[in-house]
């Protein structure tokens, strides 16, 4: 009686673990379906980029990127970084902004270097230092 009783409790854990593995598989699947429904409604780019990813996790290797010619990929990255620009200079200059603004810092004026102690009897030119009649005399 005690291992038809052990049996039993075996079978009966067991039966729960799969009962929770169908539970899980059921809420995945439940995820995603509400992802493909969602998906219908997003636009044209958005709904291809999630059936993209969607390939990806099922194993579907990734488009490569489109070949353009040289110079019209360059007109591209400059675009690109233009916008990244605006969008900085409009993150800066957001009146709503309450933490320090480093656009309202007053920027200080570069120092002159002092080349030497001694005061200046010429001029350099091409590293040959050319002086003036008047300063030999003295």
């Amino acid at each position: 009686m005690v291992f038809w009783d052990c049996g039993r409790r075996l079978c009966n854990i067991i039966n729960m673990v799969k009962k929770k593995k169908k539970e899980k598989n059921e809420f995945v699947q439940a995820v995603y379906d509400i992802h493909k429904v969602a998906a219908t409604r997003m636009d044209k780019k958005n709904r291809r980029n999630f059936l993209q990813k969607e390939a990806e996790k099922l194993g579907v290797k990734s488009k490569k990127n489109p070949k353009i010619p040289y110079n019209i990929y360059q007109g591209i990255l400059r675009k690109e970084k233009e916008i990244q620009m605006q969008e900085k200079e409009d993150f800066l200059l957001n009146k709503e902004a309450t933490y320090f603004n480093p656009v309202k810092k007053k920027n200080k004026k570069p120092q002159l270097r002092q080349r030497s102690s001694t005061p200046k009897t010429g001029k350099y030119k091409n590293g040959t230092l050319h002086l003036d009649k008047s300063l030999l005399s003295k």
